[in-house]
């Protein structure tokens, strides 16, 4: 759950293609239909600046999530995130950890307790949490209390994050608990302190204030001045933003609009690039702990805007500041948002699930991220991974509508190349936006110095191979 405030943010400007209808093909498999273009030619490709691993995962939301379901546990493994967030959403600031309910969620899932906790992420796969700290109606023994508890499961305490979106005016309890932003940063500074000597090894992050490209709130206008920047602040490791996109259009755009509605993708992640260097001191690193869209409507679920969520999230990976990044939501109310969702009394990933779970792959157990740069104007985006185990990954997303054949020996090791990939794409520009339309998924081995990849339009690709 999250407080979005009302987006007047345009699309980005941006010329588009449209010059020919064809097919295209990948392998010799049709993919994709008449409006969906070939290229002429192979996009070059090189590796840009490094930068040190980052941790990614579905964020969770307890308040509608249960924490002792094998289906559920099943899905998550082979989403590949590697860590999770508890609580999570507004429910954070109401959790009571002894009943492992909140009170403002009637939590139908049952309990999510430290010991669930523990058995979840352990079925699970995930290899660290974000741990919420109720600030907001709790006391700092009792929160200090609710994290022993989670230690005694055998849970490191690595990450916490003072509270959610306090910022939130429209709250009456919280402007009531802290009438001005600073009245946060002092109250804070005392959790920091207490919390640090509890737990020494643990990195402690304040709330922060995202990029918004209207007018927000007075808050939230001053809060990153008033809570980051003020030295009482001086304890803190990190500052946490969530990141919502306005603009969510309220009828499907037509296919030749799908490029520029994808880019848009990066404003968001530009603004919030120059919001972490103007106002986040140097000293904090920065934990994206929600990314998500808004408002709810016709796109919900569709491909289209599944591609738009992985375009925004690997643009924020090019932020060396951000430490992890957390979608929301793994499972939840929220239409635009669901990685997992039920249909038919059972479990099912979505389209946006299926693009992430490319993305946390490759990301995943990685030492070093690097940055792949393509040829001028190429609707292209995206990483390669390094392990310390010398293992190779690289995620590629094709936002434009034309096919693109890719050189991969820019970033690949010509002697070897990668030995396999996953690739996703839609079939047809009309399945792009039908939420109940699946990409089709090729999984195929490659030949040692097989170099040339055909990447479909609007289609995300996972490489894996060595070094």
């Amino acid at each position: 759950m999250t407080n979005r405030p009302s987006d007047t943010c345009k699309s980005v400007a941006m010329s588009v293609y449209l010059t020919s209808l064809m097919f295209s093909t990948i392998f010799g498999v049709p993919l994709i239909s008449a409006q969906f273009l070939t290229d002429s030619g192979a996009a070059s490709v090189q590796l840009l600046h490094s930068r040190s691993a980052c941790m990614l995962g579905a964020g969770n939301e307890l308040c509608w999530q249960s924490l002792v379901d094998g289906g559920l546990e099943i899905i998550a493994r082979r989403l590949h995130g590697s860590v999770g967030r508890f609580p999570g959403g507004t429910p954070s600031n109401y959790f009571n950890w002894r009943s492992g309910k909140a009170s403002d969620c009637p939590f139908p899932e049952g309990p999510s307790t430290p010991g669930r906790w523990r058995q979840w992420v352990n079925r699970s796969g995930l290899t660290d949490t974000v741990y919420v700290v109720n600030q907001l109606t709790d006391n700092v023994a009792d929160a200090i209390a609710a994290l022993k508890a989670h230690r005694a499961e055998g849970q490191q305490i690595r990450y916490l994050e003072l509270g959610n979106e306090m910022y939130d005016e429209s709250d009456p309890n919280i402007v009531r608990k802290d009438k001005t932003p600073r009245d946060y940063a002092i109250r804070m500074a005392r959790w920091t302190a207490a919390l640090k000597e509890e737990f020494p090894e643990a990195k402690v992050a304040l709330v922060g204030e995202r990029w918004n490209p209207g007018v927000p709130p007075t808050r939230e206008q001053v809060w990153n001045r008033e809570v980051l920047q003020d030295p009482v602040s001086w304890q803190a490791d990190a500052a946490t933003i969530h990141v919502y996109a306005g603009g969510m259009p309220n009828a499907a755009p037509a296919p030749w609009k799908y490029p520029a509605f994808l880019r848009g993708a990066y404003a968001y992640a530009r603004g919030n690039r120059q919001i972490i260097a103007e106002q986040v001191p140097q000293h904090l690193r920065v934990w994206v702990t929600e990314v998500g869209v808004f408002p709810a409507g016709p796109l919900d679920g569709t491909w289209l805007q599944a591609m738009y969520h992985a375009t925004l999230v690997a643009k924020l990976l090019e932020i060396d500041r951000v430490d992890m990044v957390l979608p929301y939501c793994f499972v939840c109310k929220d239409p635009t948002a669901p990685v997992v969702n039920e249909s038919g009394g059972r479990w099912e990933v979505t389209n946006k699930g299926l693009v992430l779970s490319l993305i946390f792959e490759a990301v995943r157990e990685a030492s070093t991220l690097s940055a792949l740069g393509f040829d001028e104007a190429q609707p292209l985006v995206g990483w390669r991974a390094a392990a310390a185990t010398g293992e190779l990954r690289a995620v590629i997303l094709n936002i434009g509508n034309k096919t693109k054949t890719l050189d991969i020996g820019g970033f690949w090791d010509s002697a070897v190349g990668p030995t396999s990939y996953t690739l996703l794409a839609a079939k047809s520009p009309e399945d792009m936006v039908r939420p109940s339309a699946r990409p089709e998924r090729i999984e195929e081995s490659l030949e040692k110095n097989e170099l040339r990849l055909s990447l479909p339009a609007y289609s995300a690709t996972l490489m894996r191979g060595g070094v």
